[in-house]
């Protein structure tokens, strides 16, 4: 990994009122909610946060020169993935769709 996020560890879980609450126990914000399904999938979204960023983060090789932009956006590459990192990424949509806490 190429550092540790300067953010409250998660994971976050999504409380009644659309508080997120840290892995601490420690409230990491509120979203206001109108009880209008977009507030409810913010809510969510902020929640699964913490997944998405790890999911993300492990995606990413660190054995590919992603600053050289002599290479065009178009290449593809043969990347080694695991079916726990996909497994990962998949949990963290859900979890950010609101499908799971």
């Amino acid at each position: 990994m190429s550092g540790e996020g300067k953010f409250t560890p998660g994971p976050w879980s999504l409380a009644p009122a659309s508080v997120i609450i840290g892995a601490d126990g420690r409230r990491v914000c509120a979203v206001p909610v109108r009880l209008d399904d977009a507030d409810v999938g913010d809510a969510h979204l902020i929640a699964a946060s913490p997944e998405l960023y790890a999911a993300c983060e492990m995606m990413v090789p660190t054995n590919v020169a992603l600053g050289n932009r002599n290479v065009p956006d178009s290449t593809v590459l043969s990347l080694e993935v695991t079916m726990g990192e996909l497994r990962a990424v998949r949990a963290a949509l859900a979890k950010a769709r609101g499908e799971q806490s």
